[in-house]
């Protein structure tokens, strides 16, 4: 068998080839669209779940957002330590295994207590996927390297959810075709069952693929910003101010990020009349292309940097582009038309993607190594818990308060200016405080 293994990583010092490293990170982004498709796909289905099921508005939310962000949220805190201390090659493996199963399953759902299962099922798969990711590109990347090859990466969850869009509203007008008649195994088929299926099954074969072939990383002295010899404990009471506020701004842009693929393809559909499908190509062809560019700029632009100023430069830039980013999007809710709608929503996917490409690139510059994945998981708790009100957030004010569907552009507008008001703020108070953080390692180096 040939040797697949993952590259040496590259010690302090130590330049690499970014075609030792480039093959490992498109690997990774393979997985990682096929995680997003997955997830993203019942965005398409938010019509037929609510005819066949039931379901309101607040617990499409719930599915799509807080429910399934908090148990993600937690699900990674709870294998972080597996991910420092075992082998990230085969965990990886495993967890994609099991959500791939919980894709599958959820096209059996017969309420939505058995949807919820299957989606909270997924969420604890997939947790762990990012912070497996960067701990193990900070082990086969030079330092400098590190924003660029964790941006390439994170691009994936644009393609992946863009994906979902493209293929999903096509895919669920051909097996609409088969709706109330004996298909794929049910004796009255209906097609949201079938997008989950068909979706969800061809992910296991690279899981097992990836699982048997590629063996785990070589890990290395850390090259961080802040040295270890803590416990995780220890390093987080110190620096929870830096943590804290750092990931307050993440979670703003994820919470608009999650909120985007939840409600827009929705939005189109309810209030500028497009169908399904129509929805799925417009949307997803503009979270494809607007989600690479910004992910392909953002990884150019965080790279250009030195060392020692790594962490200040890549917290500035988030903090000038979420300013940029209040007026497109609260506009994207509010104008007439789906041109002018899908648009907007491509500065701002495009500009989301540039912060979110580098979300937990900080952490891996700041954090000690034998504590990275630790540090990582515990700050995704707190920002995932809160990003996931977002959607949760969009279908309690169409529902409980505008109470007419085809109000929903009004509640996202609402839900996008707070977030970007707090996101704001905190991104103002982080890029404060990365700069003396970096200015007192310096200091104390020399």
């Amino acid at each position: 068998m040939a040797d697949l293994s993952l590259p040496a990583g590259a010690a302090p010092g130590r330049e690499l080839s970014w075609r030792t490293w480039v093959p490992s990170v498109a690997l990774f982004q393979l997985v990682y669209l096929v995680a997003f498709i997955d997830r993203q796909v019942i965005s398409l289905l938010v019509t037929p779940l609510k005819q066949s099921l039931g379901l309101s508005d607040v617990q499409i939310g719930l599915l799509q957002g807080f429910a399934f962000t908090l148990v993600l949220s937690l699900s990674s805190l709870l294998t972080a330590r597996m991910v420092d201390k075992g082998n990230r090659v085969h965990l990886l493996s495993g967890c994609m295994l099991l959500w791939c199963t919980m894709t599958v399953a959820s096209g059996f759902a017969g309420d939505f207590w058995m949807l919820l299962l299957c989606r909270m099922g997924l969420a604890i798969a997939e947790a762990i996927v990012p912070v497996v990711v960067m701990s193990i590109i900070c082990d086969i990347t030079p330092r400098s390297s590190i924003p660029r090859a964790g941006a390439l990466f994170l691009m994936a969850s644009y393609i992946g959810s863009g994906m979902a869009l493209l293929f999903g509203g096509p895919l669920l007008g051909w097996l609409g075709a088969h709706d109330g008649t004996a298909f794929m195994g049910f004796e009255r088929f209906e097609a949201w069952r079938g997008v989950f299926i068909i979706v969800g099954a061809p992910g296991s074969l690279i899981a097992l693929g990836m699982g048997i072939l590629f063996k785990e990383p070589e890990r290395l002295p850390t090259v961080a910003v802040l040295r270890g010899g803590q416990s995780v404990l220890a390093f987080l009471r110190t620096h929870k101010a830096f943590i804290l506020t750092y990931m307050t701004l993440i979670a703003g842009a994820n919470l608009i990020n999650i909120t985007n693929y939840a409600w827009v393809p929705t939005y189109l559909i309810r209030v500028h009349g497009l169908t399904a499908a129509e929805a799925g190509l417009s949307a997803g062809a503009v979270f494809v292309a607007a989600g690479i560019g910004g992910c392909l700029f953002g990884a150019w632009l965080m790279g250009r940097t030195t060392p020692e100023r790594a962490l200040r430069h890549v917290v500035g830039i988030m903090h000038r582009i979420i300013l940029l980013l209040a007026v497109p999007l609260v506009l994207m809710a509010l104008v007439p038309g789906p041109w002018m709608t899908l648009a907007l929503l491509a500065l701002s996917v495009f500009l989301l993607a540039i912060i979110l490409s580098s979300a937990l690139t900080p952490l891996q510059l700041f954090a000690p190594a034998d504590v990275r994945g630790r540090v990582s998981a515990v700050a995704i708790v707190y920002s995932a818990a809160l990003s996931g009100i977002g959607p949760l957030m969009v279908g309690m004010i169409t529902d409980l308060g505008f109470q007419q569907i085809d109000r929903i552009g009004y509640s996202l507008a609402i839900t996008y200016a707070g977030s970007v008001l707090v996101a704001a703020i905190a991104a103002g108070a982080a890029a404060a405080m990365a700069r003396r953080i970096e200015e007192a390692a310096s200091s104390s180096v020399s």
